[in-house]
């Protein structure tokens, strides 16, 4: 049999260009070998593509708790350099290495869009090195939550150590904390030159409607959550409020605006929700209530907290 000039033979005929059976088929094998290398290194090409474009499953990411705290009690201390936060003892005022928690399982008040804002929001923090002697604090001010640089130690030699007790209460300790420290949350505020750009502190309280579906509300004042959720800006650059935290705080509201046009209904807006896992954005109403009304540390309220955050 011929197949141009290659003829199959059992022996080999000089100057012919023939090939014997056992030449042909070494050369066959090696054509199929380089075939299916081929195909292999494609197909894994193409795997790689794949794997670059599926997002990656969203798990829980909170705020970094240093022994058993996810929030501090905070205090200014007029140094000369400008006002400096320390974050020390239990509290509700700061959330030290600053992350948004993130539930494993979403839900209408934290839904896609929230999830997504989160991460956003997280990557833009983790981006942040902190300069020698700081680190990275969000701040529950007064005038809305803000981005600082924290003391990273105690306080200035010298001082006398702030006050630990289970409440944190340092404006009822006032003989206690450093000569000359801030702790009421307005003048802190003052002192750090923070401007609000938010709609301000509620209470969060639960609705269950006719169906058994809860959502959160925040029509009265109170300190759990920031309704129309953004940063405060500060008026003034200090070792506390660089253009580093200026910039990332101008990036931060930008997304949180971009989120508010994706409300799920028009009477939805993002809150910065106080929760115990660490501040989270739920989506909440501000319109007139209507359902059955589940107040803070109610058994129900304390049920939509734990479906809210995945417990």
């Amino acid at each position: 049999m011929c197949h141009n000039n290659f003829e199959i033979t059992g022996t080999r005929t000089a100057g012919a260009g023939l090939l014997s059976f056992e030449e042909f088929w070494e050369v066959l094998s090696l054509s199929r070998r380089i075939l299916l290398l081929s195909a292999a290194v494609v197909t894994a090409s193409v795997w790689a593509q794949q794997a670059e474009r599926r997002p990656l499953p969203a798990g829980p990411v909170g705020p970094i708790v240093i022994g058993d705290k996810k929030y501090y009690e905070a205090y200014v201390t007029p140094d000369p350099e400008g006002p400096t936060l320390h974050c020390v003892g239990p509290g509700m005022d700061c959330v030290m290495n600053a992350r948004l928690f993130m539930p494993r399982s979403l839900s209408s008040s934290h839904d896609a869009t929230l999830q997504e804002t989160s991460a956003a929001i997280n990557r833009i923090l983790e981006s942040l090195n902190p300069p020698p002697g700081r680190r990275l604090c969000l701040y529950r001010s007064a005038a809305g939550p803000v981005l600082l640089w924290a003391a990273a130690g105690p306080p200035r030699a010298g001082l006398p150590a702030p006050p630990r007790g289970a409440a944190g209460n340092f404006a009822a300790n006032n003989a206690r904390i450093p000569p000359g420290a801030i702790s009421d949350s307005r003048a802190i505020a003052n002192a750090l030159g923070l401007r609000r750009t938010n709609g301000g502190n509620r209470l969060a309280k639960v609705i269950w409607d006719e169906h058994g579906h809860s959502y959160f509300t925040c029509p009265d004042p109170g300190t759990d959550c920031e309704i129309r959720a953004s940063f405060a800006l500060v008026t003034a650059r200090t070792p506390s409020h660089d253009g580093t935290l200026a910039e990332a705080t101008q990036q931060i509201n930008s997304i949180l605006e971009r989120a508010q046009s994706r409300a799920p209904r028009p009477d939805r807006t993002i809150c910065l929700f106080w929760s115990p896992e660490g501040p989270v954005l739920i989506w909440t109403s501000l319109g007139a209530v209507s359902g059955r009304v589940s107040e803070p540390g109610s058994p129900e309220y304390q049920k939509a907290l734990g479906e809210l955050l995945g417990r």
